[in-house]
C-alpha cells in the first residue's frame, strides 16, 4: 500500500490503528478474529492479516 502524498508508511500505519497490531472482531457468522500487523518499507506499508496470530503484548 503507498501512502498518500506527504504521508510516511509509519504515519499510515499509526493512522490505521495497526501500530504494532489491530484486531477487528468476528461476527455472528465467523466468529474469528483478524489480527492486522503493518511493517512500514521505504515508500510502501505491508498490511498482515490473519486469524492465527494472539495479542501482541510488548
Amino acid at each position: 500500500m503507498k501512502p498518500p502524498a506527504g504521508q510516511t508508511p509509519e504515519a499510515l500505519a499509526e493512522e490505521l490503528g495497526a501500530t504494532p497490531q489491530l484486531s477487528i472482531p468476528g461476527s455472528f457468522l465467523d466468529p474469528r478474529t483478524v489480527w492486522v500487523s503493518a511493517r512500514p518499507g521505504d515508500d510502501t506499508l505491508v498490511l498482515i492479516a490473519d486469524y492465527t496470530s494472539s495479542e501482541w503484548v510488548p
